[in-house]
């Protein structure tokens, strides 16, 4: 047996058809498993007895290597499985609050991150946040601004706020859900995308990964779609 580590899920999004997670060890470094079998993405999101893998489990990874990104060179937090992972429970949300609440990061670091200056991922406590839907290019997407430590981040171009691609909240915006407004504790996770020449992506850009929140939010029916 090689590298073995125990990590919290927190962040769980859709990357064009298929889906990428990151997730934090108790002392609050990140990390991106990458798929046993290859890839950058996981293509489903099903744990073997069919429940699916969301914000909040735990997962124990016996064995990885860790992987550097020459076509994004800030996804320094990669680490490519060699054995599947192993889920061996799932935090409620009062400790996932308070996971996050140990692990969160300062501005300082938030502001490397969207700067993908050495690193890809953080974790920082919201006073508030506003999502809504923008229409671009005839398609409906959603989008986040927020306002973290006194501090409002709007994105960095002209279009409003980042990118939402947190699976649970960005079906919460496309279907125009109510949502708790009145929240006793937020948490945003900030990401970025990969490089995609193919696609005409050429910038390692922040998009808004995960949303955690007292009370808790429930997943809707149609997860993770």
């Amino acid at each position: 047996m090689g590298n073995s580590l125990s990590i919290t899920i927190l962040a769980v999004t859709k990357t064009f058809d298929s889906y990428c997670i990151a997730g934090m060890d108790d002392k609050g470094n990140w990390y991106r498993p990458l798929p046993n079998f290859g890839g950058k993405f996981w293509p489903q999101l099903r744990y073997q007895d069919g429940s699916w893998i969301q914000v909040g489990d735990v997962w124990e990874i016996n064995d990885y290597i860790s992987e550097f990104d020459p076509i994004s060179p800030a996804h320094t937090e990669d680490i490519r499985l060699i054995t599947p992972p192993i889920q061996i429970k799932r935090l409620s949300n009062k400790e996932l609050i308070q996971f996050a609440y140990q692990n969160q990061e300062n501005n300082s670091k938030l502001q490397n991150t969207l700067d993908a200056n050495g690193r890809s991922l953080c974790l920082v406590s919201a006073n508030n946040f506003e999502g809504f839907s923008h229409t671009f290019n005839n398609r409906i997407r959603p989008r986040v601004k927020f306002v973290a430590n006194g501090v409002a981040y709007d994105n960095m171009t002209s279009t409003p706020g980042f990118p939402l691609t947190d699976l649970k909240w960005r079906a919460y915006i496309l279907q125009n859900r109510d949502y708790p407004k009145d929240l006793n504790s937020a948490f945003i996770c900030i990401g970025l995308a990969r490089k995609e020449p193919s696609k005409n992506i050429i910038k390692e850009y922040p998009m808004v990964i995960s949303i955690i929140t007292d009370p808790e939010v429930p997943l809707l029916p149609s997860y993770p779609n």
